[in-house]
């Protein structure tokens, strides 16, 4: 028997830990190797708890990995295990480990009861000072159902790390510079620059999506006109299919607000050239114009504002504001990095300012670094020919700013942004900034799938963050209406609010980033399987029962919990700590929502097997400890996950 120490915060790595020792020990002694123990879990029950995989130790010995099996798994059974009541071996190749669910029990559910709301966050061993830039909406419309996704994986991931112990940053990074804040400017400004009605960002949304397609319409009238002047009329089809299209988008933008689209239209054919005007509230405000200023702002901080309305309501702050024309522009920041790369062999000038990345990328020698995300990357244009920069070179601007304030830097952005995320890397390597280039993380996520088509904020196309929570709300307070009849109303009203946010937030985060998600109420209000809903009533379940027990023995026994359910509910609560550091360590927090949802279906199938309050009382006792126990986990791991775990539902 070797002698070790056991750590209270995480339960299952003692065993794992003790099977680590002791077949180190054996494999030295017997065939005088070293090797790295990896204990893994099999994927039957009835296969055991954990298991250990001989295929590179017969490797190395040159026999089979039967013949090992059968020796180390002889070496085992002369040894006495703490946590470890039998062990088999397969002739396939493993050594399976059965748990003794008694001493694993008492020290689980002791360290539960003692850390309570901080069971499972165990604090990293290199605690970093992280920023994760996530949501950056252009702020020219309200927040869609797209953003939603972004927004919530970054906060998710905000929580993650926090429970790690590092520190943690949110930046919602304010895209000021550009034609899109441009358009919006410019319809806001001739209009009088009037106060909004309603939501503010939806305001400005509606003008930005008028404005864009009236000069959309003037400029493929133009089109057509020159065609007919040149009597080139075989062009003219396609460009007229796209007219009728935008007058068809033009006419869904007048019901929706008949008085804003006809002044709009009145106020854009009395300016001979909008498209010019556009440009040089562009063009002054890079200049830092007084007023071009002061315009640009008033329409920015007015969707930020609604913003900031939408995002509190599921549960999600920042920590800081950046404006990207003061950090980027405004600075000289990006001039001097323009500067510093034009002093490379991998600028050149065709009439615009263009870098040479795939030539760097071989001159550097690291393809390595870029892993299989590399392929052939097409150029970067650091400036265009009209002597404007392009937004990856501002970002390299923006990145290197938040390396002055952070060792790691997480850019929440969608995959379509993957080239782009590529060229920012490459140009920290060629600036000498290498530290930077390897600690610049893109979590990339596939987009939201609705079953209508594309979303387009040119358009005015786009289902609001707003609505969706809406939605989700309405659809909750019907289900508890239903299953609910005791319920006043204020109860119903606040317990669908924290369903509808909880369901919100959970289909956005249980589907792994790179996969699109394809948005369904059905799914997402689920009170019946995987869903924030189906979580939280079993929350609600156990908090129901601990608080009808009127109190249960702190100390009851372990060993009365003899059923199969309650031992595989022992093993899954002592997974929750390493549940959490695999989930934060490796950006996964899908892992989170997966586990939630797995110790819900555990503890429903333990509800109708395994009667708690009806049992006698030593029993009853050693059952209502773990059902505690089970609550407490729960609520834990749907903090991670920024969703409520209500008492009563």
């Amino acid at each position: 028997m070797i002698a070790m120490n056991y750590v209270l915060e995480t339960p299952l790595k003692n065993v794992k830990e003790e099977c680590k020792s002791i077949l180190n020990h054996i494999i030295k002694s017997r065939y005088n190797i070293e090797l790295e123990i990896k204990i893994t879990k099999p994927p039957k029950v009835e296969m055991g708890d954990l298991s250990f995989e001989c295929f590179s130790i017969a490797k190395l010995l040159s026999t089979t990995p039967s013949e090992v099996v059968n020796e180390v798994v002889s070496s085992l059974k002369e040894l006495n295990f703490d946590f470890i009541s039998e062990v088999w071996g397969v002739p396939t190749g493993y050594i399976n480990f059965k748990i003794n669910y008694i001493k694993l029990g008492e020290l689980t559910l002791n360290a539960i009861e003692k850390l309570n709301e901080q069971y499972g966050f165990v604090k990293s061993e290199n605690i970093k000072r992280i920023i994760i830039e996530h949501t950056s909406a252009n702020p020219i419309r309200p927040l869609h159902i797209g953003n939603a996704r972004n927004a919530i994986i970054g906060d998710t991931l905000y929580r993650l790390l926090k429970s790690r112990g590092h520190n943690v940053m949110r930046h919602f990074y304010i895209d000021d510079v550009g034609l899109q804040v441009a358009i919006a400017a410019y319809g806001y400004d001739r209009l009088g620059r009037p106060k909004p009605n309603g939501k503010t960002d939806e305001f400005i949304g509606l003008i930005y999506a008028m404005v864009n397609c009236i000069l959309e319409i003037r400029k493929l009238k133009e089109e057509i006109r020159k065609l007919k002047e040149t009597m080139n009329s075989n062009n003219v089809k396609p460009i007229l299919a796209k007219l009728d299209e935008w007058i068809n988008i033009a006419a869904d933008l007048n019901k929706r607000n008949q008085d804003l689209f006809n002044k709009l239209l009145e106020c854009i054919e009395k300016d001979t050239n909008p498209f010019l005007t556009i440009n040089n509230i562009m063009k002054l405000y890079e200049e830092k114009n007084e007023e071009t200023v002061r315009l640009v702002r008033e329409v920015c901080e007015l969707s930020l504002n609604g913003f900031r309305e939408s995002l509190k309501r599921i549960n999600i702050e920042f920590d800081s504001w950046d404006w990207e024309s003061e950090i980027t522009i405004w600075s000289g920041m990006t001039n001097s990095i323009i500067e510093s790369l034009k002093n490379t062999q991998y600028v050149y000038n065709n009439g615009a300012l263009v870098l040479d990345i795939d030539k760097a990328v071989e001159a550097l020698n690291i393809k390595n670094e870029l892993k299989k995300r590399y392929v052939k990357i097409p150029p970067l244009t650091l400036i265009r020919s009209d002597g404007t920069t392009l937004y990856v070179t501002r970002d390299i601007a923006y990145s290197l700013w938040k390396f002055n304030k952070a060792d790691m830097v997480i850019n929440v952005i969608g995959v379509e942004q993957t080239i782009p995320q590529i060229q920012l890397k490459i140009a920290l390597y060629l600036l000498g900034k290498k530290k930077e280039a390897e600690n610049l993380i893109h979590y990339g996520y596939e987009m939201v799938q609705l079953g209508d088509g594309k979303m387009s904020s040119r358009k005015g196309k786009y289902i609001t963050l707003d609505q969706i929570i809406d939605e989700a709300i309405i659809r909750s307070y019907n289900e508890i209406d239903k299953r609910s009849r005791l319920m006043t109303e204020i109860e119903k009203r606040r317990l669908a609010e924290k369903i509808g946010i909880g369901a919100t937030r959970y289909a956005f985060i249980s589907i792994n980033a790179n996969k699109p998600i394809i948005f369904t109420w059905d799914r997402v209000l689920d009170f019946n399987r995987n869903s924030a809903p189906f979580i939280q009533y079993a929350y609600a379940r156990a908090h129901n029962i601990i608080s009808k027990s009127g109190g249960y023995e702190k100390n009851a026994p372990v060993e009365l919990l003899k059923e199969d359910i309650e031992q595989r509910l022992i093993v899954k609560l002592a997974e929750f700590p390493e549940v959490v550091i695999d989930a934060a360590d490796n950006l996964k927090p899908e892992i989170i929502a997966n586990y939630c949802n797995d110790l819900a279906e555990s503890f429903n199938t333990f509800y109708d097997k395994c009667p708690v309050l009806t049992v006698d009382n030593k029993l009853r006792d050693s059952r209502l400890r773990l059902v505690n126990c089970i609550r407490i986990v729960l609520k834990n791991s749907l903090n991670i996950l920024g969703i409520d775990a209500p008492e009563v539902m």
